[in-house]
């Protein structure tokens, strides 16, 4: 396989090789949409974003790489909701619709969206021209893929508590999401200001940069 992309988007990062490389449980990828949809593209350029079109086809490609790289441990099928309701009809019991990716291992799963595969934005200077554009700012394929696989190698769910409700930082939360996930870590915004119960099954409670001082009660609730 030859990429000959300036920006080699359809050749795996050297986080992604090491995730798989590190693959131990089998995971089967259910796309519930058309193969051809992401073999052959083309609804990023009926939006004006061609570049969807492009991060369509990186995620069947890296898919492929997962799949050669893992020795086959990761594989992957396409099925269509509408076309072949009776093999949609097997994976109901995850509440996946059209456009849900599913990520199984044994008992355990994961769900992903095919709109998660890529970031985009609003174009500020056309919605000031009253004009409704958008932006394609990145690609997401290697975070999804990378993310969800490594969270099935682990036998229970590593839950990540992050206490937020204080003005915390957004652009550090996002950070620190995309770190932790790519960990396989399941990552749970809790406010702290509410009087919900902390998750037991958290590993870590992480407090990210509070702006506003917590109140003796919140503090004495942490430390409990």
């Amino acid at each position: 396989t030859w990429d000959l992309s300036t920006d080699k988007v359809f050749t795996l990062s050297d986080e992604s090789v090491r995730i798989a490389e590190s693959v131990k449980n089998n995971v089967e990828i259910i796309i519930f949409s058309d193969e051809e949809e992401f073999t052959n593209p083309s609804i990023g350029a009926s939006v004006g974003m061609p570049e969807i079109d492009t991060t369509m086809r990186e995620f069947h490609t890296v898919l492929q790489q997962y799949r050669n790289r893992t020795d086959d441990k990761v594989t992957f099928k396409f099925i269509n909701p509408n076309q072949d309701p009776t093999a949609y009809s097997k994976y109901e019991k995850y509440d996946v619709t059209s456009g849900t990716i599913l990520f199984l291992s044994g008992e355990r799963y994961k769900t992903a969206s095919i709109d998660e595969l890529y970031d985009y934005s609003l174009d500020q200077d056309a919605y000031m021209m009253g004009q409704v554009s958008y932006i394609f700012n990145a690609s997401k394929v290697e975070k999804v893929l990378g993310a969800n696989i490594n969270a099935l190698q682990t036998e229970n769910n590593r839950i990540v508590q992050v206490l937020v409700g204080h003005e915390e930082d957004q652009d550090t939360i996002t950070g620190l999401k995309a770190l932790y996930e790519l960990n396989g870590y399941t990552f749970e915004e809790f406010n702290i200001t509410g009087s919900a119960e902390f998750n037991k099954e958290a590993e870590v409670m992480l407090i990210p940069a509070p702006s506003k001082d917590y109140s003796d009660n919140e503090i004495k609730r942490v430390r409990e």
